[in-house]
């Protein structure tokens, strides 16, 4: 019995060694094309918005914005559809979240508890950009925006 426990842990080395040589990754061609793509687009918009989100809260929704137009018109292919949709998505809601932040400090309507709210709700959708980011594997994205 003892032998046949050896013999069996023996056959399953190979198993491993293919798994850990293959790197685990599951990102096919054209989904690494399209984490290139966005990865760019990431890194260009966080030049744009600087090292603190929302502290120009109409410039960072612009670049944001533009962003977005831009990563909508990538066709990411249907593998990791999901997490491609919500990073997008994520990333469309927190443009219009500055906006928000914008609008309030506007002098001609200067609601500060509003920019405080929509202040506190960009914090957790740049989170959720992070979070569905990583999870299409792009980590320039994950670093979300104003670091």
């Amino acid at each position: 019995m003892r032998r046949f426990v050896v013999m069996s842990g023996l056959a399953l080395l190979p198993a491993l060694a293919l798994g850990a040589c293959s790197g685990g990754s599951k990102t096919s061609g054209p989904e690494r094309a399209v984490i290139a793509k966005a990865e760019v687009i990431c890194q260009d918009t966080q030049d744009k918005v600087g090292s603190k989100l929302g502290d120009d809260p109409a410039a960072d929704r612009d670049a944001i914005r533009a962003a977005t137009d831009q990563l909508m018109a990538i066709s990411a292919p249907t593998q990791n559809q999901q997490a491609w949709t919500l990073f997008v998505q994520s990333t469309n809601n927190l443009w219009i979240t500055l906006d928000d932040v914008a609008q309030s400090l506007d002098p001609n309507v200067n609601d500060k508890a509003r920019a405080d709210r929509a202040r506190a709700t960009v914090k957790t959708v740049n989170n959720l950009v992070k979070k569905y980011a990583a999870d299409y594997n792009m980590p320039e994205c994950a670093k979300g925006y104003g670091r």
